[in-house]
């Protein structure tokens, strides 16, 4: 089992980008409908402050498109915050730009004032969003009060009541954006770890029962040598501890090694078939590409537990046989023998030298392992592997 990401941002950082690209725009297009409410305030409004107020809303709103599209998190909530302030700054010095009750209705900059509040939910924490909103709104309302002409203060109150509603509304979406993105990225990140868990789960299965295959392949042959005594198996048994050690050296140290070409893991089957048992045929056929390292490493041992059930249970004057065929499409290897066989439907299922040593061990890598007997007819073991 393997866990994989994919690379590329987080959702909370799509949703603020897809949000700084929205608020940039929707500034722009507002600060085009203001034009004539820019003009015809222009008579009475400082030249400083009508200026100032137009480049810093569009600049900021430029940056906003840009950033959002183009830059890193961090500093499209900084541009976030830049705009908020932008909008906040202008409705503190409208009412030093213009004489009291001069103005036909409210300066121009208080229809951005979703544009602000919005930007403020985007880029600062729900508390401080909260307390922008109120702060520009009372200023924006304090400033209109003071600044239109006494006729319409009224319609100045209702104007920003509607601000305060569209502004709420606006803000709410933006907190509710931001949170859901917060959500989408914690959900990730749990089934992330709940997958790697799993992943580390099934990794430590694995390795138990490669170990549990190491004392049956292994230890235990060894052990089994030793007891048969000087007549024949002090050489045996010496074969079988330096294999023994070098497999807990391998488990101890598992440095992966590089992936064998076809033609050079052919030969080192051959070889580890002539070791186990000079006697033995061997044939192969291979072709072009390589074979994955941890492939040959379970097929490799596949193969070894298959030779050796059959040294030590075919019996004697038996012809045994390795066939390996291998190219970039598939490995197979056949292993076989003329010996006494057995019936398959009788083997105990707990013992490991067929269910752990062969058919596991192929099944770890996705292959797949078919041992064919009949008493008095042999053995047959198949073990395959192709790429997925």
């Amino acid at each position: 089992m393997s866990v994989a990401l994919v690379a590329g941002p987080s959702a909370s950082a799509r949703v603020g980008r897809l949000m700084g690209v929205s608020l940039g725009i929707a500034g722009l297009i507002l600060l085009g409908l203001a034009v004539p409410t820019i003009l015809g305030e222009a008579h009475a409004m400082a030249a400083w402050w009508t200026a100032s107020a137009i480049a810093l809303v569009a600049g900021a709103s430029i940056a906003v498109v840009v950033v959002g599209a183009v830059g890193s998190t961090a500093a499209t909530t900084a541009s976030f915050v830049v705009l908020a302030g932008v909008i906040l700054l202008g409705a503190l010095l409208a009412p030093l730009a213009a004489p009291p009750g001069s103005l036909p209705f409210d300066p121009w900059l208080s229809d951005l004032t979703v544009i602000g509040v919005a930007a403020a939910a985007a880029g600062l924490p729900v508390p401080s969003a909260i307390a922008y909103l109120v702060v520009t709104l009372a200023t924006f309302t304090a400033g209109g009060l003071f600044l239109a002409e006494p006729g319409i203060r009224e319609l100045v109150v209702l104007h920003h009541c509607q601000n305060i509603f569209y502004a709420a509304l606006f803000a709410a979406l933006a907190i509710a954006s931001r949170r859901a993105g917060n959500m989408l990225d914690e959900a990730v990140r749990s089934a992330v770890a709940e997958a790697s868990a799993a992943a580390g789960a099934e990794a430590r299965r694995a390795q138990r029962r490669r170990v549990e295959a190491l004392i049956h392949d292994r230890l235990i042959v060894a052990l089994l040598a030793f007891g048969r005594g000087p007549a024949g198996g002090d050489e045996q048994a010496r074969r079988e501890a330096v294999r023994a050690l070098a497999a807990i050296e391998e488990l101890q140290d598992p440095t992966p090694l590089g992936d064998p070409t076809a033609r050079e893991f052919a030969w080192r089957l051959q070889a580890l078939t002539t070791e186990l048992d000079a006697r033995i045929r061997f044939d192969y056929a291979s072709g072009a590409g390589h074979v994955p390292a941890r492939v040959a490493a379970a097929v490799e041992e596949a193969m070894s537990e298959a030779i050796r059930n059959s040294l030590r249970h075919a019996g004697s004057g038996v012809s045994r046989q390795v066939s390996v065929n291998i190219d970039e499409a598939r490995v197979h290897v056949v292993v076989l023998d003329d010996g006494v066989g057995f019936e398959s439907a009788g083997v105990d299922p707990t013992r490991l030298g067929i269910s752990e040593g062969i058919i596991h061990r192929m099944s770890l890598i996705r292959g797949r392992a078919d041992v064919i007997s009949r008493i008095g007819r042999g053995t047959t073991v198949v073990l395959e592997w192709s790429p997925a």
